[in-house]
């Protein structure tokens, strides 16, 4: 890799030069590995490798559920999900390559150890950062945005092909109604008491920022414009057709798998088997997986459990239904929230 990452003192202020993905050096993959993997010489560990799928997300759509489980496969070296938010986040901040790299210093070792009687090497590893569907706050700061424009051009779908054109993208969605109550009971508050009439007053208001910002902006400026910090109240998550269009803009169809939360709770080991083919890893029985399913806790529910008011439901629902219909025109109408026995 040629691109480091330097810092330089300039004063009291600290002058960041930011790892532009698009001059790292092509990379040489080994043949005999089935995940991308490099050698690098005088140097250890020997072996690198990069990501062969990427979980991008969304938030509070099962990524935690599903993770957990496609790592159970024997050919799914186990990694930690969200890699230090290196490709959206942190080579923004300082971070290079190869601090994203050490992420994967453990399973790559897996990798490089397992080997079969034809001396290929078939595990895989994954990065399951739910943020990177989504979230492109920094934009501005990556050199390849021109800063004079009101949207990106380069995004964290065009970061990935970069790094390697052939991943596998996994996206999991849920109903975004669902999806934003379910955010709020999620995380904790210390700055106000949740009840039902906040999560009202709070979605009844970033529902007008945003269409406030719609209305002098383009969709993609008011989804990619860096938001406050708040965990509580983001409608735009929901907008998922305007982050997969990004994906499906750089990877081909084939590359991306979309699943639906709502379908996906009616049984959760098809959901599993499905993305196990689409990884193209060793087929797994049905009944396997329902016993690694029986073995693993429901993640990440909420502390707490606000419930939603009608006129709540019927904002945020007549808020969502024009980006519903963009996405059933993308992903095809047998794509759909109608299911309703899921996880909170």
């Amino acid at each position: 890799m040629k691109r480091i990452v330097r810092v330089r003192q300039e004063g009291r202020k600290t002058k960041l030069h930011l790892v532009d993905i698009r001059s790292l050096v092509s990379l040489h993959y080994l043949p005999d590995y089935k995940n991308p993997c490099w050698k690098v010489p005088i140097q250890s560990p020997p072996i690198r490798c990069i990501p062969y799928f990427y979980l991008i997300g969304c938030a509070k759509c099962g990524t935690t559920n599903l993770w957990e489980t496609i790592v159970k496969h024997p050919q799914v070296a186990d990694t930690e999900k969200e890699t230090g938010h290196w490709i959206n986040r942190k080579r923004f901040q300082g971070k290079p390559f190869h601090w994203y790299l050490e992420f994967f210093k453990t399973a790559v070792t897996k990798v490089k150890t397992k080997v079969d009687s034809t001396g290929f090497h078939p595990l895989i590893i994954g990065d399951g950062n739910p943020s990177l569907i989504a979230f492109n706050d920094y934009w501005k700061l990556d050199p390849a945005n021109a800063r004079h424009l009101s949207e990106p051009t380069f995004t964290n779908a065009n970061a990935l092909y970069r790094l390697n054109p052939q991943a596998k993208i996994i996206a999991i969605l849920r109903d975004p109604v669902k999806r934003l109550i379910s955010e709020y009971n999620y995380f904790n508050s210390t700055k106000f008491k949740k009840s039902s009439e906040h999560f009202h007053s709070l979605v009844q208001h970033e529902i007008q920022e945003f269409k406030t910002c719609s209305m002098k902006q383009t969709l993609r400026h008011c989804v990619y414009i860096k938001h406050n910090e708040s965990k509580f109240g983001r409608v735009w998550l929901g907008l998922y057709a305007v982050f997969l269009e990004d994906y499906y803009r750089v990877f081909p169809r084939e590359q991306i798998l979309v699943l639906s939360l709502e379908t996906c709770s009616q049984d959760f080991a098809l959901c599993l088997q499905r993305t196990y083919d689409f990884l193209e890893v060793a087929p797994i029985d049905l009944e396997t997986i329902r016993v690694w399913l029986n073995q693993s806790e429901i993640a990440n529910r909420g502390p707490s459990k606000v419930t939603m008011l009608d006129s709540t439901r019927r904002i945020a629902e007549q808020f969502y239904e024009p980006y519903n219909a963009d996405l059933l025109k993308l992903m095809g109408p047998d794509f759909n929230y109608t299911y309703t026995n899921e996880v909170s």
